[in-house]
């Protein structure tokens, strides 16, 4: 048998949900579609093997670079990252010496 035991589902889940959340402003979304990639190569290796176009257990790597702790650094990387281009973003605002300005929240004494 070759190809499609799945229905390409690795393929659509890239398409649809991991390209859209590699693009979001969010850092933990776009964390969570980084690590969505990884599981999509997890679940592509299944479907090949399923499938008899590769050998049977090599999708054993790809399932433990999906569940290992590397998967989960990854995610906290991509999140540190952002946050410093956050941090290089306020403080290219607070030398640039323009006057910043904020809405009152709590009632003046």
């Amino acid at each position: 048998m070759s190809g499609g035991s799945w229905d390409y589902i690795y393929s659509r889940l890239q398409m649809d949900a991991v390209d859209r959340l590699c693009q979001e402003k969010s850092p933990l979304r776009r964390a969570f579609g980084e690590h969505l990639a990884i599981c999509c190569e997890a679940l592509k290796a299944i479907e090949w093997v399923d499938s008899g176009d590769w050998p049977k257990s090599q999708e054993v790597e790809a399932i433990q670079k999906a569940l290992c702790d590397e998967a989960t650094q990854h995610i906290v990387d991509a999140v540190e990252n952002r946050l410093a281009k956050l941090r290089d973003e306020i403080d290219s605002i607070l030398l640039s010496n323009k006057p910043i300005t904020t809405t009152a929240t709590h009632e003046e004494s």
